[in-house]
């Protein structure tokens, strides 16, 4: 599906200009949040996305949501070095490989969206796994996000290049 689909299907990215792969998954999560509905009672305050791992994502997140909000509740960019405090975040996007494992294992069954960098990780229990090849897609873990009470929009299934049940 290309781009202009998805603009289309899930209206326009925060910042409006999501050209570069960094720029496409920002979009992504932006409207993961849009698309995506957490159980009741589990944001409250604000809503915090982590980043675990060094990566630009972090910093253009945060230019591209500044002034935006998920449900009515401010964005709330949140450092993480491992799994600690990662029960806290709705999303949590895991630029460094090597915490991969230790970051679903003490996600599962929690309502956190886990996304990573690559396809492997939505087969090895992420919520999401990018794919950057030509263009930006992703496979969705749709067991992994039953699990932990996620309801995923059927557009945003729709638009996965896999689905995992």
């Amino acid at each position: 599906m290309g781009l202009l689909t998805l603009a289309l299907l899930l209206g326009a990215t925060p910042s409006g200009q999501a050209q570069s792969a960094d720029g496409i998954k920002v979009a992504f999560i932006y409207n993961f949040s849009r698309f995506v509905k957490w159980p009741k009672g589990t944001v409250d305050g604000s809503f915090k996305v982590g980043f675990v791992g060094d990566t630009p994502l972090k910093s253009l997140f945060a230019r591209s949501v500044k002034g935006k909000n998920a449900g009515g509740k401010p964005f709330e960019i949140v450092d993480l070095s491992g799994a600690s405090g990662a029960e806290a975040c709705q999303i949590v996007f895991v630029a460094d490989a090597a915490k991969a494992s230790e970051i679903i294992g003490a996600l599962k069954d929690k309502p956190v969206m886990t996304i990573g960098n690559d396809a492997g990780f939505a087969d090895s229990g992420g919520v999401v796994g990018f794919v950057t090849g030509k263009k930006v897609t992703f496979h969705l873990n749709l067991g992994a996000a039953e699990s932990g009470k996620l309801k995923v929009d059927t557009k945003l299934q729709k638009i996965a290049v896999k689905v995992k049940s």
